[in-house]
């Protein structure tokens, strides 16, 4: 399993600020609106952090649940959803746990569509939690894993 500490929760909460980032999002956003079931579909964000996808789709009528095991992270959701109205802010649940104890957390066969977006990369051995995805979402539901390729950050300046 895999932790995100306190210092690692600030440093991604800073990467907001860049534009990047911006971008990543909204191309993540535009592939979600293209393969997402309907609202009020229900969705798992494992490792969703503050809410940096999340919200918005709670926003577009989405049911989502943050799956985080960063306490610090679940805060900033919390922060970042305190300005939105009390139709969004309740189409959002706020969990505290390990994705890979998803299934006893949350049920399995429980999720529309499952997001794991930029966590795979942070595990040693991600099968765990690909079975955990898999064990959580609907059958015919929508698991979206994305994460960084290491030789390709490797090459960076």
């Amino acid at each position: 399993m895999w932790d995100s500490s306190s210092k690692l929760a600030g440093q991604y909460n800073e990467f907001d600020r860049y534009l990047g980032q911006v971008v990543r999002r909204a191309l993540i956003s535009r592939a979600l609106d293209l393969h997402l079931p309907v609202p009020p579909a229900q969705v798992l964000d494992i490792g969703g952090g503050a809410g940096q996808q999340s919200v918005p789709l709670a926003r577009a009528g989405y049911e989502v649940t943050i799956l985080d095991p960063s306490s610090d992270m679940l805060a900033e959701a919390e922060r970042r959803l305190a300005p939105e109205d009390k139709d969004t802010r309740g189409r959002v649940r706020l969990v505290e746990g390990f994705g890979e104890q998803a299934p006893e957390l949350l049920g399995t066969g429980v999720f529309d569509a499952v997001l794991c977006h930029g966590v795979l990369m942070y595990l040693d051995a991600p099968d765990e939690m690909v079975r955990s995805l898999s064990a959580v979402v609907r059958p015919g539901g929508l698991v979206s894993a994305l994460a960084k390729n290491a030789d390709a950050l490797a090459m960076r300046p």
